[in-house]
């Protein structure tokens, strides 16, 4: 397999297909939500299955204890007629690109598209420094005018690992579906293999698996990149190169103790040589 030609074609179809390309960044804001909320001293681990109002749930925790991981201090004093004046903005430029009164899904889009911008304006006055805003990508998208969004919930159990969230994408052309979950529920299948196996398994391994188990036309490229990748990054698994192992909770925090540890020697010893 030539991994590099892959990830090229696969880099392209990004570009010609922006559509897609807002999903994975919407993608890449949940797990960063989920890893953010995972961060707060309660100790909770939130799980990697999304339905809406979990969604919802996660985001306002990440908006009332961000002092749990962001290293300057809150500015409480929030500008909310600023953030009504940038909100009514966007606003004004969904309705002149979108008819929300055609039917319900897209007033039900204009709906969370705003309240999404909202609380990247909200988390920006708080943390006006801060690298770790998760709503900002989509939210500069959101910005140009072309896409709305709106979430559609599934409520079907035929399945275990059917998604039970979907993001319905909307521009001027076309709408597109995609199944916000689809990741989710191979990273907990990856997960619960993981967690069985004493071993550091490959990613090649992985991909047999979960090829052999499930129904899923998942590539090597993908499920690093949206599987083990984001697994990794919210401290439920480590690397070696022998492979990937399961990371018990009290491991990842040890692990994430021996880190902080470590830059603070490192800023220690920047200081001293100034």
């Amino acid at each position: 397999m030539n991994l590099t030609k892959e990830k090229n074609s696969y880099t392209q179809s990004l570009k010609s297909n922006p559509v897609k390309n807002y999903f994975f960044l919407f993608q890449e804001h949940i797990e960063k939500l989920i890893r953010l909320r995972n961060t707060g001293k309660d100790g909770y681990r939130e799980k990697l299955t999304l339905t809406e109002s979990r969604y919802t749930g996660i985001s306002q925790y990440v908006l009332d204890f961000s002092a749990c991981w962001e290293k300057e201090d809150e500015n409480n004093d929030i500008d909310w007629d600023s953030i009504d004046e940038e909100k009514d903005l966007l606003l004004n430029k969904i309705h002149r690109n979108f008819d929300s009164n055609r039917h319900e899904l897209l007033k039900k889009a204009v709906d969370c598209s705003a309240d999404f911008y909202e609380k990247f304006l909200i988390y920006e006055q708080v943390h006006p420094n801060s690298a770790q805003n998760p709503w900002k990508d989509v939210s500069q998208l959101l910005l140009e005018g072309r896409f709305i969004f709106a979430f559609i919930e599934n409520n079907k159990k035929e399945n275990p690992y059917a998604s039970k969230l979907t993001l319905s994408i909307i521009n001027k052309e076309v709408t597109k579906n995609f199944q916000i979950d689809e990741i989710g529920n191979l990273q907990k299948i990856v997960l619960d293999f993981l967690q069985k196996e004493e071993k550091p398994i490959t990613t090649k391994a992985i991909l047999q698996m979960l090829k052999s188990h499930f129904q899923t036309d998942m590539e090597y490229p993908n499920l690093q990149q949206f599987v083990l990748k984001p697994l990794k990054a919210v401290g439920m698994i480590t690397s070696s190169t022998k492979g990937y192992t399961y990371l018990k909770p009290e491991d990842a925090l040890r692990k994430a103790e021996e880190l902080e540890s470590k830059s603070k020697a490192l800023r220690k010893r920047a200081t001293s040589l100034m």
